[in-house]
This record gives structure tokens, sequence and C-alpha cells, in this order.
């Protein structure tokens, strides 16, 4: 079983590099790599020995569908670890870009035009989720 790296504060990702035997600045380059660098391929992580990063599991969702609009909008759909599935939406504008993120499985709203309260609520999204 690996650890959900994004479901970590900095410390507690310090104390599991501490308990997988590696020093706290292992936790460090982690986390550089994947929140300033952007990247959750271990392999390009060429500053971290392989037996550290595969203790971690990153990302675990995917982009199961991609929509694009006439007006440029962009909706992803994206699958869950556990086969749930949740949209985001990217909204640019002239001044600014708008990004609609879930952050709950489904919706008790019921709201009409929209397909995510179809199966109610289901769940509350994780940090992780939410973060990938």
């Amino acid at each position: 079983m690996t650890i959900p790296m994004l479901e970590l504060t900095r410390d507690e990702l310090r104390q599991a590099a501490a308990e997988l035997g590696e020093k706290a600045y292992r936790a460090d380059q982690l986390a550089d790599w994947v929140y300033s660098k952007r990247t959750a391929d271990p392999a390009k992580m060429t500053n971290l020995p392989n037996r550290f990063t595969e203790q971690f599991t990153i990302l675990d969702s995917r982009v199961v569908q991609t929509v694009r609009s006439d007006d440029e909008t962009v909706k992803l759909l994206i699958e869950l670890s556990d086969g749930e599935h949740v949209e985001t939406v990217l909204i640019p504008a002239k001044s600014r870009n708008t990004i609609c993120l879930s952050t709950q499985v489904g919706c008790a709203m019921g709201c009409q035009f929209c397909a995510s309260t179809i199966g109610g609520l289901k769940r509350n999204m994780t940090m992780s989720e939410i973060l990938q």
C-alpha cells in the first residue's frame, strides 16, 4: 500500500519520509517536484531515490473525457480512484480564467440544468482528489 502524498501536510510528509528511513529534506524535494515543477512522474524526479518515490501515490484520478465548446469553455470528466466521476470546467474570459471545481461527488441541490445532481450527493471529495 502506498502513501497518498497529496493528503499530507508538509509536516506529515516529512514525518512519512522519516518513517521510511529518509531525511526530512527528501519530503521537501518531493513536494518541490509536485507543487513547483508540476510533475507527478517519479522517473523525472532525478534527485530522489526510486525506493522513496515508489512509496507514494501522487495521481490516481484520470481524465476520461474532454469537451471543448465553441465559446472556448473546456469541460473535463474525471474518474476518481473509486470509479466515481466528477466534472471540472475551465471558463476563459478576456481578463481572467474561471475554474468550476468539484468538491463533492454528486450534488444534493437538484438543479435541473446540472448532471451532477442526477444521482444525488454521494460523498465529499478528499483533499488529494480536489488537488488532482
